[in-house]
């Protein structure tokens, strides 16, 4: 971990400030890969706080409350980060297609309801294949525009 802060002081120290729009946007691809990244990773981190209960060792209740206590996110991005963390432990392919950064935490998001307990519990009663649902959420997130996923 120690080498993500250096490398973001690298590229914060690099000066862009007058490159083309093509080098910019050379620049940029491989940022927004990073970010998504980077989001799946927080949110898988998220759900393993929650799941140890590391919320509880820091007086909080909950992660949602851990993460507006302490890094101040709004109960609606709390409660974002935590409902992806679930969504990424119960949809294996749409979590590697986020950590290979092809899709954004706000499809994540948007596919989350579809893990949710209620809802794999009705999927299962109807003998639904989830992980053919989940293979097909992930491909459109990573490949479509996010107004065809939702």
């Amino acid at each position: 971990m120690d080498e993500l802060p250096e490398a973001l002081d690298a590229l914060a120290g690099e000066r862009i400030e007058g490159l083309s729009g093509p080098a910019l946007l050379e620049r940029l691809e491989p940022l927004l890969t990073a970010a998504n990244r980077l989001a799946a990773e927080v949110a898988r981190t998220v759900r393993q706080c929650e799941l140890a209960g590391a919320a509880d060792h820091d007086g909080k209740a909950s992660m949602s409350a851990w993460l507006r206590g302490h890094h101040r996110l709004s109960p609606g991005e709390a409660s974002r980060l935590v409902r992806n963390g679930r969504a990424l432990e119960q949809l294996p392919s749409l979590a590697a297609a986020a950590a290979a950064g092809a899709v954004t935490a706000e499809a994540v998001s948007t596919i989350a309801p579809v893990a949710s307990a209620e809802n794999l519990a009705s999927a299962e009663a109807q003998d639904v294949d989830v992980a053919a649902i989940d293979a097909a959420l992930a491909r459109v997130a990573a490949t479509r525009p996010h107004t065809e996923l939702r």
